[in-house]
């Protein structure tokens, strides 16, 4: 079973494999390929498919999302961070780290078969330590990727000649519309402040993309949004739905979603937005606690970013035997068979079932009245 690898003068170092020399013959065409390629060159998402096609083949988690800190300087309306927490003035977890501290956890993810790690928040960079971070990545042979606000970005990092191995940089923004962006950041200034750093970045060397979570406030700007940013050839894409928060319960958010009208308008737009995978065919729902998993800002282990059910903590046992635990390996070995056929619909997500209903496996009431929606209007369709 690989353990671990890395990259040395262009060429991998697989550990722990029975037989290294039959390595092209056992892998599987796209994972020795992959093996075998200058990875900071790969696409963000080509990259994600293949290591979890690597992950998938020999059993193990290679990408992780850490929460650095929750603290933000932007108040976006449909954050799933409590106000509570982003308004913190004290450090976090991660703050208070100490560089030996930092080298244990790489360490650790290292020995796990991590490769890919994202940084986050809350907003990353307000995180003191952000930089010991991305230098033990660094020197591991990691790749990272950072989503941020882009309202700041901290002269070490504009003038480190592109010496980290950052991959990627995700940013939303939710109209190219200024009043309607800080409208939903609360924050004047906010969407010329994102353009400029994303702007700096972007002339950096580093890849950037965009994220506009699809609401009431941003869906009438959305063709705008969408044409400004494939004029600049950036990556850009919508996200549905808004969810509540994560950490203090039901809040209301999904208030805050686009109306059923606007649903299928947008579907209209974008038909494959709708494609539901064909879970029958399909060992695994999802890859959450099986091929990547998520570290938040008090050390609680997660299936995933988006599924925050607690497995364990960090500063209670170590990571892999929080990986090898009994809840985290219940939810990595959830197959199609336990869904049951009322639930089974598109774009089904279990971590966004989990913020909304408490349960992976049954998806929110709103969403099934979306989907019902989506369907009628399929049906009138293919009638005339």
């Amino acid at each position: 079973m690989v353990r671990s690898f890395e990259l040395e003068d262009g060429k991998e170092i697989i550990k722990n494999l029975d037989s290294p020399e039959e390595l092209k013959y056992s892998l599987s065409k796209s994972t020795y390929s992959f093996l075998f390629k200058n990875r900071m060159r790969m696409k963000p998402r080509d990259l994600r498919v293949s290591l979890m096609a690597l992950g998938s083949e020999f059993s193990f988690p290679t990408t992780v999302n850490i929460e650095l800190n929750r603290r933000c300087v932007l108040r976006c309306k449909h954050c799933y961070i409590p106000f509570s927490n982003l308004n913190r003035k004290e450090g976090e977890l991660f703050d208070n780290y100490s560089i030996k501290d930092i080298k244990n956890l790489f360490q650790s993810l290292k020995n796990m078969g991590v490769f890919l790690v994202i940084l986050t928040g809350g907003e990353p960079f307000l995180n003191k330590n952000f930089r010991s971070f991305l230098d033990e990545a660094t020197k591991l042979g990691m790749v990272v990727e950072i989503f941020s606000n882009l309202q700041q970005i901290p002269r070490w990092f504009a003038e480190d000649d592109n010496k980290y191995r950052v991959n990627r940089f995700q940013t939303s923004i939710y109209s190219i519309d200024p009043k309607v962006h800080d409208l939903v950041t609360s924050g004047k200034g906010s969407l010329k402040n994102t353009l400029k750093n994303l702007k700096l970045i972007k002339g950096l060397g580093y890849r950037v993309e965009v994220a506009s979570p699809l609401m009431c406030f941003n869906f009438e700007t959305r063709m705008k949004t969408k044409k400004y940013f494939a004029d600049r050839h950036i990556t850009q894409s919508f996200s549905w739905p808004i969810v509540n928060e994560y950490y203090e319960g039901h809040k209301g958010k999904d208030t805050l979603n686009i109306t059923k009208d606007q649903f299928i308008q947008f579907v209209e737009e974008n038909p494959d937005f709708m494609m539901c995978p064909a879970f029958e065919n399909m060992e695994h729902i999802c890859s959450a606690g099986r091929l990547l998993f998520s570290i938040s800002a008090e050390g609680d282990v997660f299936p995933c970013s988006q599924f925050p059910r607690k497995m364990g903590n960090i500063k209670e046992e170590s990571i892999e035997n929080i990986m090898r635990g009994r809840r985290m390996c219940g939810v990595a070995c959830l197959s199609p068979k336990d869904i049951d056929k009322k639930e089974y619909l598109y774009n089904f997500c279990m971590g966004n079932n989990y913020s909304e209903t408490g349960d992976p496996l049954k998806v929110s009431e709103f969403s099934k009245k979306m989907y019902k929606q989506y369907e009628n209007y399929i049906k009138r369709k293919e009638v005339k």
